[in-house]
């Protein structure tokens, strides 16, 4: 299963234990999943994940609404 996790590049407590180490034992526990980061998902091809998970912000360019739809509509849970 691919993963795409959407976080800043600043690394603070909130996406230190709540993004990067559960994913982190998730990988290095459990067969069959990778993770991808990255900063935005504003030029990400959704079509190669099945989850997305996102702090804060999921778009640079403030397009939350329709980036979600989006993924709604090729069968990404969010």
């Amino acid at each position: 299963m691919n993963i795409l996790i959407i976080t800043n590049r600043e690394l603070t407590g909130l996406n230190y234990y709540r993004l990067l180490m559960p994913h982190k034992h998730l990988v290095n526990n459990y067969k069959g999943y990778k993770i991808t980061y990255a900063e935005s998902i504003d030029l990400i091809d959704l079509y190669n994940y099945q989850i997305v998970i996102f702090q804060r912000l999921i778009s640079e360019q403030f397009k939350t609404k329709e980036i979600l739809d989006k993924c709604n509509e090729v069968g990404i849970y969010t």
